[in-house]
């Protein structure tokens, strides 16, 4: 996440500034605000509200809107929040090629309205945001910002809505940010040939984690190949240099319309002013479009399979006691919010605090292994959940001990329960986590509901906490047992399931830096004396491009 870094400036401004702007704003904020006061079925700016409701507990009116032109989707909170979030996401499904990272990267080095690299940095002058940043999903791409005033927020919105429907996709930008081929002597056509690029060197650093490499091997076991989780949606830097222009080009085209758009908006400002600004000044210049992003429910395995693999090892870690043992489970459908609720509690009883059953298991065994591995819990960022148990720091020898350790405390639960005192526990901490009120709250929730909205969940239920809890607690009252029941059709029954044992190997790094070799030789031994020529010519324009004097003025300021 490319802005992470300006986030402290920007919210310190933002502080500094939130009790000036709140007396000098000309139009009435927070609790005195002027309340949408939308109603359902009718047409504002071309949105028809569709669904409309209220979560009393924080005082929000929830409203879900269509474009009626171009289909697009709108989702707002009304808030008496002075913290102002709006983002924009679009349903990506990737391979492997890096497309929709790389295009987050280069729909913001320049767009038709604001021809200027990098508008986010040269924004930070010109504006008190506490948010500005881009996002790359498992299935979507999404930009959101934050403000507290009126005029940032419009100006930032601008920026926002012309980088992702009008970018220039520059070609020396898609070679700056995406990938290309260099001569490491450009006056020298014969000389070696290097590849370099933003994302491609930012995958290959982010693919030396053993962490990443253990979580992309299980998605790509998990998930068959027609699935797109199954690929690697940041881009494997071993697939990156295939990715042309072109098919960045068309990715944005198919990807980057209306009709595959959500928009969504947190907070006191009024929403007809966004409506009206998107409906004339964006989606007017689009018509809809029968876009199918659909992602496909998985044929199930009839048995749970075993894999086995290598990872670089841990820093720190010798090798005989650094191997990685889980075992992960496809379970729900993330747009059923209520069966969501239940995993999310059933994960935080097995395997939170001191007092979980897992923990107990390990420290039974004398504490085997370093700590719980990644992919252990629940996890809802793809159409179907994900829950997995795993160990790392282990030895060789334990692990079957850590399947077995897995496989006892499941069943142990499942036969005897959980103590209400826990449960109870559970639940409580649960409900502080889910109604606490962080900073940047409207930026929380965006988080939040993407994975299940872009799915078509219905929001309401998912913004609704009071009704999920009472329903949860009125299943367990019904049946005591329905905890365990959920243990044993999920877990112990599931046979879709991957045990993923992982050995770290002392040349992993260097195979790989061979790989990348052998990588760099066959696209070398492809290129014409032709090729070589575009390529110093390319590197010379791109150094050019880098180095060209950039007009700030275009861009909106306070």
């Amino acid at each position: 996440l490319r802005a992470s870094g300006l986030r402290s400036l920007a919210h310190h401004r933002a502080i500094v500034s939130s009790r000036r702007l709140c007396r000098t704003s000309s139009i009435a904020r927070g609790t005195d605000r002027n309340h949408a006061a939308l109603e359902k079925g009718e047409n504002y700016h071309g949105f028809e509200v569709l669904q409309k409701f209220e979560v009393k507990d924080k005082n929000w009116t929830c409203y879900n809107m269509k474009h009626t032109n171009t289909n697009a989707e709108y989702f707002h909170i009304d808030s008496p929040d002075l913290e102002n979030t709006f983002g924009v996401v679009f349903k990506t499904l990737p391979d492997s090629s890096g497309v929709a990272h790389i295009l987050e990267h280069t729909t913001l080095c320049g767009s038709k309205q604001f021809p200027v690299r990098d508008p986010f940095f040269n924004m930070l002058k010109r504006s008190i945001n506490t948010y500005m940043n881009a996002w790359t999903g498992y299935d979507w791409t999404a930009y959101p910002f934050s403000s507290q005033n009126p005029k940032d927020f419009h100006n930032l919105l601008r920026v926002y809505l012309d980088a992702t429907f009008f970018p220039n996709l520059n070609r020396l930008d898609f070679l700056q940010e995406g990938h290309r081929l260099e001569l490491t002597d450009p006056s020298d056509l014969s000389s070696p040939v290097c590849i370099k690029g933003v994302v491609y060197n930012e995958m290959k650093g982010a693919s030396a984690s053993p962490d990443r490499q253990i979580t992309v091997k299980l998605q790509s076991e998990l998930f068959p190949p027609h699935i797109t989780y199954h690929h690697d949606s940041g881009g494997d830097p071993a697939q990156i240099p295939y990715l042309t222009y072109e098919k960045l080009q068309k990715f944005h085209q198919d990807n980057y319309h209306p009709s595959n758009t959500r928009f969504y908006s947190y907070g006191d400002l009024p929403v007809t002013e966004t409506l009206q600004y998107l409906n004339e000044q964006i989606l007017s210049q689009f018509s809809a479009l029968d876009i199918s992003q659909t992602v496909p429910l998985v044929d199930r395995l009839s048995d749970v399979k075993v894999v086995e693999s290598t990872t670089a090892p841990y820093p720190g870690v010798p090798l005989e006691t650094g191997n990685t043992a889980l075992v992960s489970y496809l379970t729900n459908d993330v747009t059923d919010t209520t069966e969501t609720f239940t995993l999310e509690i059933l994960s935080s009883l097995l395997l939170k605090g001191s007092s979980s059953p897992f923990y107990k298991a390990r420290m039974a065994r004398n504490g085997i292994g370093k700590d719980f591995s990644v992919g252990t819990g629940y996890a809802g960022h793809t159409r179907e959940s994900t829950f997995g148990f795993g160990l790392q720091g282990i030895r060789e020898e334990e692990i079957p001990q850590t399947y077995e350790m897995i496989q006892s405390t499941l069943e142990q639960v499942a036969n005897e329960g959980f103590s209400q005192e826990r449960i109870d526990s559970v639940l409580h901490a649960l409900e502080i986590q889910k109604k606490s009120i962080p900073y940047n709250f409207g930026l929380s929730i965006f988080g939040q509901i993407i994975s299940p909205w872009i799915h078509g969940a219905d929001l309401e239920p998912f913004m609704d906490i009071d009704s999920i809890v009472n329903g949860f607690k009125q299943r367990l009252a019904d049946n005591p047992k329905f905890l365990q029941e959920k243990i044993s059709e999920h877990l112990l029954t599931n046979k879709h399931g991957v045990k993923l044992i992982c050995r770290p190997d002392g040349e992993y790094s260097a195979k790989k830096e061979q790989e990348e070799s052998v990588l760099i030789e066959k696209l070398a031994s492809q290129l014409t004396e032709e090729d070589r020529k575009r390529i110093v010519e390319e590197q010379i324009a791109l150094e050019k491009h880098q180095s060209q004097e950039q007009d700030r003025e275009v861009l909106p300021k306070m």
